[in-house]
């Protein structure tokens, strides 16, 4: 991966591509963010199992 910064044409276009494709596969319009390399932070914390207690009736 090279060090140089995208332009904001390219941004755009890859922003417009993406929400074209998320309505085109799935049906479902998304509103699209473009961020830098590390924008999102990691999940600091471990993952927690889920245990069912609902009554199993249906």
């Amino acid at each position: 991966m090279s060090g140089t910064v995208p332009d904001t044409a390219a941004l755009n276009s890859a922003k417009q591509a993406l929400t074209y494709d998320i309505k085109a596969l799935i049906g479902v319009s998304a509103i699209v963010n473009v961020l830098g390399v590390n924008g999102i932070e990691r999940s600091v914390g471990k993952a927690r199992r889920v245990v069912n207690k609902r009554k199993s009736g249906l």
